[in-house]
């Protein structure tokens, strides 16, 4: 908007052009300020529009074959600086599973998606967490597999069958017990869940058994047959060369230890039996190895002295 501009002619003039200038100055701000306002109200900032945008994230949901898996449940959870909200829905027939969700900025997401015969998938153990902000649009498909199985038996060292030995395998949540026959089956192996798939079988007055990196891939069956040793127990006490008992020395074998009570004894159970090296440790003392035979069962003594060095 333009005024006229100020002309000064007389005295009384310039008062008159003064009073116009200030008119056409007031007249000028109430102008832009009305303008300003009515162009925010029909125009509102990127920003407040961005901040009402729900974050949209989509994808399918396969098997190891790139085969559709329908209608897998699809739970998720937003963490907005400590505060959760859990949330689920369902992927179609298709396999194709959407996700609105209404966040504030830098919210995480994690997924957990299910399905019968599937292992389930769960975003932070793959690495797969989103930080989502309002109007972003993440397309994540999802893959699922089969879970691994492991079976077989568990005897003693005549070939007898061990009933109720406990079996634990990596990434399954429970333990199995095997039959009066000593068979077991452990199912749900998640191949994916670690570098080193171990087996741990354990049963009473028999040495524990570990087996390591086993190589399982997604969906397969192996076979792993156990043939525990019968434990020796061992029992003793710890002095020092004066004869006073010592407390808290560590006593090993193989491959269980323990420590001393209050008056120097120990009690260390299910080592392997047959000649064995027994160790002492305790600070301020050299270690302290002695070879024994032990035999199975709770039949075994061994005593140490410890000597401090000269």
């Amino acid at each position: 908007m333009r005024g006229k501009p100020c002309m000064i002619h007389s005295p009384k003039g310039v008062i008159q052009s003064f009073m116009l200038c200030i008119f056409t100055i007031l007249l000028y701000i109430t102008y832009a300020e009305t303008s300003h306002a009515a162009g925010s109200a029909a125009s509102p900032s990127n920003y407040e529009d961005d901040i009402n945008l729900p974050a949209v994230v989509n994808g399918k949901v396969t098997d190891r074959g790139g085969y559709v898996v329908p209608h897998a449940n699809v739970e998720y959870e937003l963490n907005h600086l400590g505060e959760i909200t859990k949330y689920s829905t369902v992927a179609d027939e298709n396999g194709n599973y959407h996700i609105e969700a209404v966040v504030r900025d830098s919210t995480d997401m994690y997924l957990y998606v299910s399905a019968d015969g599937f292992i389930t998938y769960i975003s932070y153990n793959k690495h797969d967490t989103f930080t989502l902000r309002p109007g972003d649009e993440v397309k994540h498909d999802i893959q699922l597999y089969e879970p691994s199985t492991i079976i077989g038996t568990v005897k003693d060292q005549t070939g007898q069958p061990i009933a109720g030995a406990k079996i634990e395998v990596t990434s399954v949540p429970y333990l199995v017990e095997t039959d009066e026959n000593g068979r077991y089956t452990v199912t749900g192996i998640d191949y994916d869940y670690s570098a080193n798939i171990a087996i741990w079988v354990d049963s009473d007055n028999y040495v524990p058994y570990v087996e390591d990196r086993l190589g399982i891939r997604a969906g397969e069956t192996i076979q792993i047959d156990v043939v525990l040793e019968a434990a020796a127990h061992v029992r003793g006490q710890v002095v020092d060369e004066n004869g006073v008992p010592i407390s808290g020395v560590i006593i090993s074998g193989n491959p269980t230890r323990t420590t001393t009570d209050a008056h120097g004894y120990f009690i260390l159970r299910r080592t392997m039996a047959g000649s064995v090296a027994l160790a002492a440790d305790f600070t301020g003392y050299p270690r302290h190895i002695v070879l024994v035979d032990l035999v199975p069962g709770d039949h075994n003594t061994v005593n140490f002295v410890l000597k401090k060095n000269p």
